[in-house]
């Protein structure tokens, strides 16, 4: 989360509209392996739509939350999926989440980021339908 809090210390004076270049820095600095350059471009626009107020809210809360008590509680069947080149959560940490849930199945690609379903979304599909078959 040392990361998150560094996100938390840039937003604080983020100005309205939020800047096209602190998006951008922000949303490659999740991802590992590149992207189609107009899907990036595509994300970059979207989190422009919202303003700093609500990065600051998010960011924060963020900060706040702590759920691990209750992934516990959780019976569906689950497959956690994340990415060995995380920037915001370690392969440690996604791992230590996962074992937290009973029976959840944990899948870690190489060479990717924060965000799988960008990075990789053939895999992801194609694992995810394998599970839901399998379960």
């Amino acid at each position: 989360m040392a990361v998150v809090r560094e996100v938390a210390e840039l937003v604080r004076d983020l100005p309205d509209p939020v800047p096209e270049e602190f998006t951008r820095e922000f949303q490659s600095g999740t991802i590992h392996a590149p992207v189609p350059e107009p899907f990036f471009d595509g994300l970059v626009a979207e989190s422009r739509k919202a303003p700093a107020r609500v990065w600051r809210a998010v960011i924060d809360r963020l900060l706040a939350f702590d759920d691990t008590n209750e992934l516990a509680d959780i019976k569906a069947p689950t497959l956690v999926v994340g990415g060995d080149r995380d920037a915001i959560f370690s392969p440690a940490e996604q791992r230590a989440a996962a074992a937290r849930i009973p029976h959840a199945r944990m899948t870690l690609y190489q060479d990717t980021g924060h965000s799988p379903n960008w990075e990789r979304p053939d895999r992801l599909a194609a694992d995810t339908l394998t599970f839901i078959r399998e379960t």
